[in-house]
């Protein structure tokens, strides 16, 4: 003799509208979070669209090169080191260097930026700290450019190493510290705020 499985309907609805219910609280209680997520990956893949296109390669990226390449050798001519910028390459009788796309900071300017714009915070905020981060990353790279330059002179047994292992992490921390600063400044303010 089979038995017919019959379920409760009235227990099914239940159980589904429970689940729509704390399904909603979750979501509520991380609407911020969630949001942030949300605008950081519109940014992101914004910015992966426009990095490869024609505009930025053919007319900003090799402007952005050869500025930086211009400011290091200012910066180490000012410590003896005789070097020329040509373009996108700093060069002495010693060594040379060329600020290929990647070298730029641009990838990780763009992470802190995303971070930053998804971030809750008033606009006019938003604004001075994206200044204000750009500005330092944009003096770190000038200062791993500079340091490339004289560790691949005077230790160019270990360029590579620094130039892919050691300074590609550290600008990416030195991104996320940036942006962690920013946003613990704002939770702090947005604290005083409420008070």
């Amino acid at each position: 003799m089979a038995s017919a499985n019959k379920s409760n309907p009235k227990s099914s609805v239940r159980a589904e509208k429970s689940l729509q219910t704390r399904l909603r609280s979750w979501i509520q209680a991380r609407k911020k979070a969630l949001k942030f997520i949300f605008f950081f990956l519109i940014f992101i893949v914004l910015f992966y669209i426009l990095w490869p296109s024609s505009l930025f390669n053919d007319s900003l990226n090799p402007a952005i090169e050869n500025m930086y390449a211009f400011l290091s050798s200012k910066l180490l001519n000012l410590f003896g080191q005789q070097t020329i910028a040509t373009g996108d390459s700093v060069s002495s009788v010693f060594f040379s260097i060329k600020i290929n796309r990647g070298c730029d900071a641009i990838e990780a300017m763009a992470l802190f930026a995303s971070a930053l714009l998804a971030f809750p915070a008033a606009w006019k905020r938003k604004l001075s700290g994206l200044c204000a981060g750009l500005f330092f990353l944009f003096a770190m790279n000038l200062l791993r450019i500079v340091s490339l330059f004289l560790i691949g002179r005077y230790a160019p047994d270990s360029f590579e190493f620094f130039h892919v292992e050691v300074w590609q992490i550290v600008f990416i921390l030195f991104a996320l510290g940036a942006w962690l600063f920013w946003a613990k400044s704002q939770l702090n303010h947005s604290k005083h705020a409420d008070q």
